[in-house]
């Protein structure tokens, strides 16, 4: 029964999008160890991580689908629950796990219900689900131009806040510039017949991206709406994340059918595994560190060890209730 299941879930999802997903979540666990990679490295995943993920949200975007009532209560389920619940977990495990932090639970109820921030990085929840519902809204002008202006005039509210350092509770200026992304996705989606020429997306993200970092050291900082340069960050994360779909769709042609798995199955659990994918091992971190390990101070392979044992952790847990799912055919 199980493997009946299987096969209709997948009939009902894209592989190479899943794949896409997957490889970029690993990615974006290599940018969150800012210490033990490169800078340049960290930059590269930075410059297009985040926007792949609006991106692909856009490109299965099916607004004809709902009525305003059942998206948003569908929008709630999926993503504001999720931002909310993982978002507590952390904060309540920092209160309990580290008392020396007294203001830890004031701070972070502010960071989830005023900042938007969540307790680590679950502020892509929040930031989703506003653009999620901003595209719901304008979709229902039903006509191309009106859609594509009103799109236009948000992402440009967007831009001109980061220009001026301005930025609005809950994540909504991260939103309004992150819905530049999900309509291209969305566009793609209802344009699959545009040709996608690899080695044009490889040369526009590596001359955005080294005129960007050359000039200033930096790239992208979705999370609080911040771009070195916006034009030029536009150009490097709208590029490389095309590039990412074309690579993945590529790569689910060849016979490399356990790389596919693995990065399959961690694209089906992005939703969940990207937050605890940062701020389980940083927990840990913490935690050890306020105990007195004082070789967490030195030992840089024993920083990674927690960090390795934290991501199988994770990606066990992952299984075990996949497995438990199927079994029961849900």
């Amino acid at each position: 029964m199980g493997t009946d299941v299987q096969k209709t879930l997948n009939r009902q999802r894209l592989e190479w999008l899943d794949v896409a997903k997957g490889i970029t979540i690993w990615l974006m666990i290599i940018g969150h160890m800012p210490n033990y990679i490169p800078a340049v490295l960290r930059e590269v995943i930075y410059s297009f991580h985040i926007p792949f993920f609006f991106m692909a949200s856009g490109y299965c975007f099916k607004p004809e689908k709902y009525g305003l009532y059942d998206f948003i209560k569908q929008r709630v389920r999926k993503l504001l629950i999720p931002y909310i619940a993982f978002s507590l977990a952390c904060v309540l495990m920092r209160v309990v796990l580290l008392p020396e932090k007294a203001d830890s639970l004031r701070t972070g109820m502010k960071q989830i219900f005023v900042d938007g921030a969540g307790g680590d990085i679950e502020w892509f929840f929040l930031a989703l689900f506003w653009t999620e519902l901003i595209a719901f809204l304008i979709s229902r002008l039903n006509d191309r131009k009106k859609i594509l202006a009103a799109a236009l005039c948000i992402v440009l509210l967007g831009v001109a806040m980061s220009e001026v350092n301005m930025v609005l509770p809950l994540k909504l200026s991260s939103s309004c510039t992150a819905l530049a992304f999900f309509c291209i996705g969305w566009y793609m989606r209802k344009n699959s017949n545009v040709k996608m020429r690899i080695l044009y997306f490889v040369f526009v993200w590596a001359l955005c991206f080294l005129a960007m970092y050359g000039s200033t050291g930096e790239t992208w900082e979705l999370v609080n709406n911040e771009c070195s340069n916006i034009m030029l960050g536009f150009g490097s994360a709208a590029a490389g994340s095309i590039l990412l779909m074309k690579a993945a769709f590529c790569i689910c042609k060849t016979k490399f059918k356990i790389f596919i798995s693995f990065f399959s199955f961690v694209g089906r659990k992005s939703l969940w595994i990207y937050p605890l994918s940062s701020s389980v091992p940083h927990l840990a971190m913490d935690v050890l560190r306020s105990r007195g390990v004082e070789i967490l101070h030195e030992s840089v392979s024993i920083k990674m060890m927690i960090y390795l044992l934290s991501w199988a952790g994770i990606l066990g847990l992952a299984k075990i209730m996949d497995t438990n799912r199927l079994t029961h055919g849900r």
